[in-house]
């Protein structure tokens, strides 16, 4: 209830005052799954189904309509202030949706709630696990054409230039299990180079900090 209470608060104030509002919600604050799929509808749709009912709705629409009458808009039908209303609501309110992105919550919550993706800006902050690592890499090459050598061309066996991808399959087997064994490479590779550029991260703030500028050797 108490949840419902702050999430109708801040709609009146982005979507009748028009005030710019930013809402901070951690994944810990979401102790029923009825917050996030309220959350994902807010993100999606501008509004949250049977939020405001009975009396809430219509001390909203009485809200609304002298705001209306304060800009000069005149009497407006119900549906026309409701309309304006999710549209501040659109405009004004920003959310700010902090969560781990290692573990399974992620992936369940990207399916279960795409609002939450879809209609934000992932920005990650703070350090990443080895884990998370890996499971973004091998989302991010599992669409990739790996693993194909040049054509040869020509009785000599001259290599070809590679023409253009294709869609992998990665069976077992033949070069479909050379071309899987391609991505995995691929994938420590990615991990690797993001620790050694966190490590070569910290090296410089270290040196910055010492007013030892940014040149200057040092073993990772």
């Amino acid at each position: 209830a108490r949840f419902a209470d702050d999430l109708r608060n801040l709609l009146r104030r982005a979507g009748v005052r028009k005030e710019r509002v930013a809402f901070v919600f951690d994944e810990a604050n979401a102790v029923e799954p009825a917050f996030l799929e309220q959350m994902n509808a807010l993100l999606a749709s501008g509004e949250v189904p049977a939020l405001f009912e009975g009396d809430e709705m219509a001390a909203l629409m009485q809200q609304c309509r002298e705001a209306a009458q304060a800009a000069g808009d005149g009497a407006r039908t119900e549906a026309q202030l409701w309309s304006t209303f999710v549209a501040n609501v659109q405009r004004h309110l920003h959310v700010i949706f902090t969560m781990n992105p290692s573990g399974v919550d992620w992936k369940n919550r990207s399916a279960t709630s795409p609002a939450l993706f879809n209609r934000c800006v992932v920005d990650v902050v703070g350090d990443w696990s080895a884990a998370a690592l890996q499971q973004v890499a091998d989302q991010l090459t599992r669409p990739m054409a790996l693993g194909m050598p040049l054509e040869a061309d020509g009785a000599e066996g001259t290599p070809r230039p590679y023409a253009g991808p294709r869609s992998p399959t990665f069976a077992h087997g033949g070069d479909d299990a050379a071309a899987e064994a391609t991505r995995l490479a691929l994938v420590r590779a990615l991990v690797e180079a993001h620790a050694v550029a966190e490590r070569r991260s910290a090296l410089t703030r270290r040196q910055l900090a010492r007013g030892g500028g940014g040149s200057g050797g040092g073993g990772l």
